[in-house]
């Protein structure tokens, strides 16, 4: 069974920030169901998935961690906070490397009005500088955004751009923080 990371997007209801799905498998197990059910972008959202993969499945560290993960995405869109959080850092304690458990920690963090927390935790997930870079940066530039350092988020809108600028929500936003230095 071959096993690949990738990153979904999906849009934060409560801050506009995008999260990211951390582990796709490439078959049909309850750990696969579980990506897709936090890739969802409308209710009704649904945890068994993720639950049977967590009970049941032998996942490696890596992908119990992403499942964990998920589960706290999902958590988070049916408005468990208290949960969401509690995924997250079960992710992070197994995964620490995994930079989208960062970065949905941080998202839930924000929803959660917790901003320094949160700021930490996206802060982390750009140190680790992977694949999810542009992304960690431009949740970052959201979060000084909604705390009215505008120099601070055009700064970090314009890093996400400039690092993939294939996705235009990165420079939108930095077009609505009026532009680069």
């Amino acid at each position: 069974m071959k096993r690949s990371a990738i990153i979904s997007l999906g849009l934060l209801l409560a801050c506009n920030a995008a999260e990211a799905a951390n582990t796709y498998l490439f078959n049909d197990s309850p750990a696969r169901r579980c990506y897709v059910e936090a890739d969802k972008r409308a209710p009704p959202y649904r945890l068994d998935s993720c639950d049977l993969a967590l009970e049941h499945e032998g996942l490696t560290r890596e992908d119990r961690a992403a499942t964990y993960s998920n589960r706290g995405v999902i958590h988070r869109k049916m408005r468990n906070f208290e949960a969401a959080l509690s995924d997250q850092d079960s992710a992070i304690d197994l995964a620490p490397e995994l930079s989208g458990a960062h970065i949905n920690r941080g998202n839930v963090l924000m929803t959660m009005k917790r901003y320094a927390d949160a700021m930490q935790a996206l802060t982390r997930s750009i140190e680790i500088a992977d694949q999810n870079l542009p992304l960690a940066y431009y949740n970052r530039a959201m979060l000084f955004r909604m705390l009215g350092d505008q120099r601070s988020a055009r700064a970090d809108a314009a890093r996400a751009a400039e690092l993939d600028p294939l996705q235009k929500q990165y420079e939108t936003l930095l077009v609505e923080l009026g532009g680069r230095e």
